[in-house]
Order: structure tokens, then C-alpha cells, then sequence
């Protein structure tokens, strides 16, 4: 199981400090459609970045107690209800109009990846959109080198089990999902995709 609790205070700092502001621009990026009345989840999230940038209502969760206490510590204007666990042992009785992925997706194996997008299928609404931020596949030496570093250091934090990052494009595309909108800086490296299930 994965733990970044050992991480989580520096967590931003680190971000900042290899991918500088591009990475907390995709971040906010394609949130403005997110309405106040809106069901949202926010899965993966760590330190809640991105809830500074929400206004809706939103179930919050992530595996890391101590980056569960930074997102809380957040300024936003979203009403957040926040669960410490695992997507898996989340029990929602309603579906959602937007599940947002920060990051979140890749950290999975290809067999695990499977059943968790299957899993955020069936809490998301027919009419609804799944909004991924996520690292694609290396189009360079030097992101090639980066991912390598990226996944050497979270294997040894986190215990982190996969060596390289996932076509995600391609991989909800193959399960189901339509790519509605991308945005992306350094080349495709760091993304955000909107997608729906038609």
C-alpha cells in the first residue's frame, strides 16, 4: 500500500521545485465549468492545491492523514467533506456530476488501474465528467530521464510499485471513456484531460 505521509510536508515544495508554476496551472485547469451545485470527487488530491479553485460540493479523498490535514488547512469556498481512505473502501451514496483524478491514476498497475477505473465509472453519472491531471507518456531524453528519477524516488518514499508512467489517454479510451478537452504544457509531459462516458 502506498504511503506519503513521509513526503506530505514537502510535498508542494518538491512539486515547485522540478515542474515550477506549469504544473499547478494544469492543476486549475478546467474547472471553471464546475458548478456550485455541482457533486464532486476529488480523488487523490494530496496537500488541496486545487480546492482553492472549486467552488462546488466536494468529497475529498486521499490515503495520506498528513495530506488530508493540509487540504484542510486550505482557503476555499467549496463545501468539503474529507475521507481519509482509500478509493476503494469509499461508500458513496450518490453518483457524481465531476470526479476530478489529481495525479491519482498513475500510481496504479496496469491490472489495478483497470478496477479503479471501473470503480470511478460506476460513481460517476451517465451525464457526468471525469477530469484527469496526469503525467503522459515521455516524448523526450529529458522527460524520459525525469520519469526515471520521478519513479526511483517514489519507489523509495512510497513504495510505488510501477516503473513507468501509463498512456492514460489511451487506456480510458479503450474502458469506455471520450476525450472531451485536453490541456497540456512541456509537450504533452503534464496534462489535463476532460472525458465523459458519451
Amino acid at each position: 500500500m502506498l504511503n506519503y505521509n513521509s513526503i506530505a510536508p514537502i510535498y508542494d515544495l518538491l512539486k515547485n521545485c522540478v515542474f515550477g508554476k506549469p504544473i499547478f496551472k494544469i492543476q486549475k485547469a478546467q474547472l471553471s465549468e464546475i458548478q456550485q451545485e455541482d457533486l464532486v470527487l476529488v480523488i487523490g488530491g494530496g496537500t488541496g492545491y486545487l480546492l482553492e479553485h472549486l467552488h462546488a460540493n466536494v468529497d475529498y479523498v486521499d490515503s495520506s492523514y498528513r495530506m488530508i490535514r493540509s487540504a484542510q488547512r486550505r482557503d476555499t469556498r467549496s463545501s468539503v467533506t474529507f475521507h481519509c481512505c482509500r478509493l476503494e473502501e469509499l461508500k458513496p451514496i450518490v453518483k457524481y456530476d465531476y470526479i476530478i483524478s489529481d495525479f491519482f491514476l498513475d500510481l496504479f498497475s496496469d491490472e489495478d488501474l483497470a478496477k479503479v477505473i471501473d470503480l470511478i465509472k460506476s460513481m460517476l453519472r451517465i451525464t457526468g465528467r471525469l477530469i484527469v491531471k496526469d503525467f503522459g507518456v515521455p516524448k523526450t531524453c529529458y522527460q524520459s530521464w525525469l520519469s526515471y528519477s520521478m519513479h526511483t524516488f517514489f519507489r523509495l518514499t512510497t513504495q510505488l510499485k510501477r516503473k513507468r508512467f501509463a498512456d492514460l489517454e489511451s487506456v480510458l479510451l479503450r474502458n469506455g471513456f471520450k476525450l472531451k478537452d485536453q490541456v497540456f504544457v512541456r509537450k504533452g509531459f503534464i496534462n489535463s484531460w476532460v472525458f465523459s462516458l458519451r
